[in-house]
């Protein structure tokens, strides 16, 4: 997944765009977090209602992130990764801070669950929260990042494959699926759908129809 290149705009410009287009913005090394809390911003938790993911579930996997770029200061939902870098997200855009890698949760369970973003992890979270709380759980944060996560694979008995349907996805999941025995694609659950968050949207769109 590419992030397109864009200019950051500062926190008061950011909550009166809070409902246009998303804007993506590339990876920086120089962003500097400034806080981490749990998350409590109305933009934010009405972001997260906009893709149906409840506050609580939320905090139980991310913080409100507020950090620093250039001049200009932001704030985002962010997932920690295993480097210590954050993958960040808000409705107005998509970024990063350095170093740039997976998460990896682990709970000391036989089963692993390999999934290629925040929102697919909080997506399955909300869908099914049983089936994380027995499993070990991968977030790429990048399709790119598929060779180095290969390594954990081996000490499961069972993996779960939840990877977007779309070229990229479909690759990586076969690639895995083809030298791991052990994987399974789970994808056939939200085959209609670009993503699990795409499926979640949905559903609860038809239950409060």
């Amino acid at each position: 997944m590419f992030l397109s290149e864009s200019i950051p705009i500062n926190i008061t410009e950011q909550q009166r765009r809070c409902d246009t287009t998303a804007i993506n913005i590339i990876t920086d090394s120089n962003i500097e977090i400034i806080k981490v809390q749990d998350i409590i911003h109305p933009a934010l938790i009405q972001y997260l209602h906009s893709r149906s993911i409840s506050t609580a579930i939320a905090n139980t996997y991310c913080k409100e992130v507020w950090y620093q770029y250039k001049v200009s200061e932001f704030f985002a939902i962010g997932l920690k990764n295993n480097k210590g870098g954050w993958e960040l997200r808000n409705k107005i855009f998509k970024n990063s801070s350095s170093p740039k890698t997976y998460t990896y949760i682990q709970n000391n369970n036989k089963q692993l669950i390999i999934l290629e973003g925040m929102f697919d992890l909080l997506s399955l979270a909300t869908l099914e929260a049983n089936l994380l709380k027995t499993s070990d759980i991968l977030v790429l944060n990048s399709i790119s990042f598929i060779n180095d996560i290969e390594k954990y694979i081996s000490k499961y008995a069972l993996v779960h494959l939840y990877l977007d349907n779309d070229t990229a996805g479909k690759r990586a999941t076969q690639y895995l699926i083809n030298k791991y025995k052990v994987s399974i694609d789970k994808s056939s659950s939200y085959k209609n759908y670009k993503d699990l968050n795409d499926l979640l949207r949905h559903e609860m769109s038809q239950k409060n129809s």
